[in-house]
């Protein structure tokens, strides 16, 4: 599952706003643009994991949250995963005229099997979270997430992993 393709075409943008990603977060991960929403950096920050934009993953989390090698950790824990589907479920606040938010979202990717072999088949996780989010100076900081359990997958929507199948004929089956 290439990292170019995601959310339904080799030229959208990841974080499945239906825009290229020269459109949509391209100008803020180049800091030609600032997210105008919580939501727009949350769906900025999860495409700055599939296009490994690490240093903003760092610019855009508060200062009190990042830790001197994060960089590293990033990397280390973003290595292995190929990044599927990102699915907002609710947002409060976060809007141009707020100063604080929060979005919780499912982020999905894939890792590989530990069973050896070549017919080994990634597995799917997910990553489930409520994101706070603080506007600082006018920009939109990510302040803190909490780990939430697990969604479930409905069998007959397109499977999280972006392979354009339904889940119940893919990851599921």
């Amino acid at each position: 599952m290439p990292n170019s393709d995601r959310q339904g075409g080799p030229n959208l943008c990841p974080c499945g706003n239906n825009a290229s990603y020269e459109e949509c977060c391209q100008p803020l991960h180049l800091r030609q643009k600032s997210a105008q929403t919580a939501e727009q950096l949350m769906r900025s920050r999860f495409c700055a994991f599939v296009k490994e934009q690490w240093q903003y993953l760092l610019d855009t989390a508060h200062p009190k949250e990042t830790a001197p090698n994060a960089i590293e950790e990033l990397k280390n824990w973003s290595t292995t995963k190929t990044w599927g589907m990102l699915k907002i479920l609710k947002t409060r606040q976060g809007k141009t005229n707020n100063d604080t938010g929060e979005v919780e979202f499912v982020a999905f990717y894939q890792e590989p099997s530990a069973s050896s072999g070549s017919e080994a088949k990634p597995i799917l996780h997910q990553h489930h979270e409520y994101s706070h989010f603080e506007k600082i100076d006018s920009h939109w900081m990510f302040t803190q997430g909490i780990a939430q359990e697990p969604i479930k997958v409905n069998r007959n929507e397109p499977c999280p992993c972006n392979s354009g199948k339904k889940a119940k004929k893919c990851c599921l089956a």
